[in-house]
């Protein structure tokens, strides 16, 4: 088994008011959220901690597609709240921007489970070396 952490940002367009600032977690949830589906693991805990603040998780969209929602983000609409994986890229071109928002951290994990006594396809065995040389 392989098993990374998934840290997770909040991001918006670099012009956004909040880019730069320290916000409440209150504060970014009446902001016009874009999020995942809600059974996707990060909106679900997004939808916990506004709970856990007596707030309702109330997106502006929510969208299927983690790629549509950083192009909603690049064009100037809303906020989001995603793995730095997928907008490390977007950040670094000055697409994107992160939000500092006092937020508790999910502590989301990324895994590949193989059984141990099951055959495993060369293919799978390459793809398995190649993310845990990544992963060290």
């Amino acid at each position: 088994m392989l098993e990374k952490d998934v840290p997770m940002v909040f991001v918006a367009h670099p012009d956004h008011p909040l880019i730069g600032k320290k916000v409440p977690l209150r504060k970014i949830l009446s902001e016009q959220l874009i999020v995942a589906d809600r059974e996707v693991g990060y909106t679900f805990y997004l939808n916990k901690f506004a709970n856990d603040i007596g707030m309702q998780l109330e997106p502006a969209l929510e969208v299927g597609s983690v790629a549509a929602i950083v192009n909603i983000l690049e064009g100037g609409y809303g906020v989001s709240y995603l793995p730095w994986f997928v907008v490390e890229k977007p950040v670094a071109d000055g697409k994107l921007a992160t939000i500092d928002v006092s937020c508790p951290d999910p502590e989301l994990k990324s895994s590949i489970i193989c059984h141990k006594s099951k055959w495993i396809d060369p293919v799978i065995k390459k793809f398995i070396e190649y993310v845990d040389a990544g992963i060290k």
